[in-house]
């Protein structure tokens, strides 16, 4: 989960909060727990993605990646949970017409490469040409 998160969203680790505080009440210093440090942390990925633009927090990969991390062991997905979530996710997405939107990117990009070839075709025949003739003319002089 934790991977997902920085590969997705970009953000990268980071401990929001120190692992220690003083207590104002007591003056000694406490240890924080892990539940506070991982809370805090996903408060400030959240913000981080949704600041970037990326991943919202409610959007279902980052629930499913909160699920993964849950500091309740017996809360967590089981892999085989993980993956059929997953696949829903990727059916989603192509029903969504993904696979659409992504060859209308590549078309224009895949027709301009054809248009940059075939002038570059030209060019070479062109050359081609001027070079057969400049043998054919030395030829010619030459026997003369």
């Amino acid at each position: 989960g934790v991977v997902a998160i920085f590969t997705i969203g970009e953000v990268f680790p980071s401990d929001p909060l120190e692992p220690n505080y003083l207590n104002d009440e007591t003056g000694l210093l406490v240890a924080r727990t892990e539940l506070q440090r991982r809370s805090a942390y996903m408060r400030n990925v959240n913000e981080q993605l949704s600041a970037c633009g990326q991943l919202r927090g409610d959007h279902p990969l980052i629930r499913l990646i909160q699920q993964c991390l849950h500091n309740g062991p017996h809360k967590r997905p089981s892999i085989r949970e993980v993956l059929r979530l997953l696949e829903e996710a990727r059916a989603g997405v192509r029903d969504s017409g993904w696979e659409e939107v992504q060859a209308a990117q590549t078309q224009p990009r895949s027709q301009s490469l054809e248009r940059d070839l075939q002038s570059r075709v030209q060019e070479l025949q062109q050359q081609l040409q001027s070079m057969n003739q400049e043998n054919a003319d030395l030829l010619s002089s030459m026997q003369e």
